[in-house]
């Protein structure tokens, strides 16, 4: 159903009162926000039917619902494991001297949540918080193939950009992609995103055994040959698993 902007932000702003956890009730909405009751009365039943909200049979008043707490309970997930993660990324630099990163998907973006240069003179150099299309470099892939399918169709719709020669540039060639990259265990890219830049990654699995994040090694494709890529990505999956296990993940599920 399509909305205006006036009413999302109705929305915001009510929600916005509850914020420190207290209840209300419409008449006291209207009184703090100066909204017209019918308008307070239509959010309030929307963001009751969709969770948001919860109203007690009692009071008649309303407080905060759980799925607000869902969304909250992803973003801290999100905001943990860039903590949990750095020692087991520092090891991973040091035992491979490339750049490490962790990413995590935004849309259809990856975004570098966390990135620690490699020591060597000549290094692939990249900042926390940049972000790239998620089908052409190697973390993006490795969440891709062991996430939902529901996000390929996503890359799919908002189209495919062919930054090299070696670029994925179609729906059918990314899902062959990530089939390899399912059977190997974890994803490669080799001058996809930028030409003599290239990386492997492995998915991070959350306590439920869903995928969350990815490690990932980059480096220039010269050092990244066919011999030494099985390495670098054993050594990403270990990296991966640990984290992993930190998040919560039992053994058995998704990581194993």
């Amino acid at each position: 159903m399509k909305r205006s902007p006036a009413a999302v932000f109705n929305a915001l702003e009510i929600l916005e009162v509850f914020v420190h956890g207290q209840e209300f009730s419409a008449a006291e909405l209207r009184k703090r926000l100066g909204f017209p009751l019918a308008t307070i009365y239509r959010v309030l039943h929307a963001l009751e039917a969709m969770g948001y909200l919860r109203k007690s049979a009692r009071t008649s008043r309303y407080c905060l619902g759980l799925r607000l707490l869902q969304f909250a309970s992803i973003a801290a997930e999100k905001m943990h494991i860039v903590e949990i993660s750095r020692e087991t990324l520092l090891r991973l630099r040091e035992e491979t001297n490339e750049t490490i990163h962790l990413g995590v998907l935004d849309g259809v973006d990856l975004v570098f949540v966390q990135t620690l240069e490699g020591s060597q003179p000549v290094r692939f150099v990249s900042r926390t918080g940049s972000r790239a299309p998620c089908y052409c470099v190697s973390s993006g892939k490795a969440i891709l193939a062991f996430g939902g399918g529901e996000t390929v169709a996503e890359v799919s719709r908002a189209g495919f950009t062919c930054f090299t020669e070696r670029a994925i540039a179609s729906e059918e060639e990314l899902r062959r992609e990530l089939d390899r990259t399912r059977r190997r265990g974890y994803a490669v890219s080799i001058d996809e995103r930028i030409k003599g830049v290239s990386g492997v990654s492995a998915p991070v699995f959350g306590r439920n055994g869903e995928v969350v994040a990815a490690v990932g090694i980059s480096g220039p494709t010269a050092r990244f040959t066919k011999e030494r890529i099985p390495l670098l990505a054993e050594a990403a999956q270990r990296s991966a698993k640990e984290v992993s296990r930190a998040m919560g993940l039992e053994l058995g599920m998704g990581a194993a």
